[in-house]
């Protein structure tokens, strides 16, 4: 029964959390993150993103990476990256034209 309850509960989170948090948008505004590595995961290119719960809004965040920033899952992300919510594509293709700098993952 717990367990129905908690996963009843993570739904309802995402649920807010897409009504709440602004549409994904590659060309849009970067702003800075501060939270915890979600998913890694790199795209044909062989470029590395990852998707990261904000601590300050509860948003998720895309932010490319390099190999070198030792982002892995769970780990704590600061640096910069575009909000999105659940309903956006999980990649976009012009995403690899946006590079940034002073990432973290420790």
């Amino acid at each position: 029964m717990k367990t129905y309850l908690l996963m009843a509960g993570m739904l309802a989170m995402t649920s807010a959390e897409a009504a709440s948090c602004p549409r994904f948008n590659t060309h849009g505004p970067m702003r800075d993150v501060k939270g915890t590595v979600a998913s890694v995961d790199r795209n044909e290119w062989g470029v590395s993103y990852v998707l990261v719960t904000d601590q300050e809004t509860g948003c998720r965040v895309f932010a490319k990476v390099r190999e070198s920033d030792g982002c892995k899952l769970g780990a704590e992300f600061r640096g910069t990256g575009h909000l999105r919510n659940e309903k956006a594509p999980r990649f976009d293709a012009t995403f690899h034209d946006h590079l940034t700098e002073g990432k973290l993952c420790r």
